[in-house]
């Protein structure tokens, strides 16, 4: 599908304390909206914080083996995994954002059950980074191919937190509102024409794994640092793996947050558990200790 038209709706927004159930709405008619004021900045700078103590050691460009010209992977963007060990903040706030938590239940629960991480992510477009080729998440599960968008359950919700400012010159995310529902296809919309994410620290975009998107141009002088947090249904096997963590650290975590990292047992719409151990759950099974929320 080639995308021509120049005419594309803008990206909406709501304020945090309007309810997720009106950033769900949004949501569901444009696949992606831009909560404002959703946590507090300051639990941001901490992220930040420790973010910046180990950037130096995050890969730079593509990782081996990646299909790098469907979405545009250069040396000019930073990829940052590993968080849950970067971060205590962001196990311990992040991980439990209510807000969020709120929305992807209202997006997963009726059809898929349980939900967890499918990653979470620094993405650090550097000064002079060319934007991505407008792409689809759900392309990551070949399955999704076969499925009709307008018609078939999410297999994936990212949720944006800006790390600094957002804007159109500095590589804000790019997206195509409404997109979610058209066809499987290649898409060749000139990226630049997208309208931007544009945002503050202490607001997210949340989007499906359907709507077309990509990271923006950056022809600033200063980085744009954003952290993306990915949600699917318990089914589908995660991108990052959290077996490295160590035990004692799992064991400071809220029961959600270790689900979310991989650390529990989840449940289909139908009660069926996944990630069991021995015929258990997982926490029984291990003897998992866990704290409270």
């Amino acid at each position: 599908m080639t995308i021509e038209s120049k005419n594309y709706p803008p990206i909406r927004r709501v304020n945090a304390s309007q309810g997720s159930d009106a950033a769900y709405q949004i949501l569901q008619e444009d696949g992606c909206v831009i909560v404002e004021q959703v946590i507090c900045p300051n639990i941001i700078a901490k992220i930040s914080d420790d973010v910046n103590r180990v950037m130096d050691k995050a890969t730079i460009g593509a990782k081996k083996g990646e299909q790098t010209h469907i979405i545009n992977m250069h040396n000019r963007t930073i990829h940052m995994g590993d968080l849950v060990l970067t971060s205590k903040t962001y196990r311990d706030e992040l991980l439990n954002l209510p807000f969020a938590h709120e929305v992807l239940e209202k997006v997963f629960k009726k059809d898929s059950g349980d939900y967890w991480l499918n990653m979470g992510n620094i993405l650090n477009m550097l000064p002079g980074a060319e934007a991505q080729r407008p792409h689809r998440d759900d392309y990551l599960y070949p399955v999704s191919q076969h499925m009709d968008p307008a018609t078939s359950p999410d297999l994936m919700i990212n949720i944006t937190f800006p790390l600094n400012e957002f804007r159109h010159d500095n590589g804000g995310t790019l997206l195509l509102p409404k997109s979610h529902t058209g066809p499987n296809a290649d898409f060749y919309a000139n990226a630049e024409d997208l309208p931007a994410a544009e945002m503050q620290v202490g607001d997210a975009l949340i989007f499906t794994g359907k709507c077309v998107h990509g990271g923006g141009a950056n022809r600033s002088d200063k980085p744009r640092i954003g952290l993306a947090l990915a949600a699917q249904p318990g089914y589908l096997t995660p991108r990052e793996s959290n077996v490295n963590v160590p035990r004692d650290i799992v064991e400071t975590m809220t029961p959600l947050a270790q689900r979310m990292i991989g650390w529990g047992t989840v449940r289909t719409k139908d009660t069926y558990g996944l990630n069991m151990l021995q015929d258990k759950d997982f926490h029984e099974a291990l003897g998992l200790k866990s704290k409270t929320a």
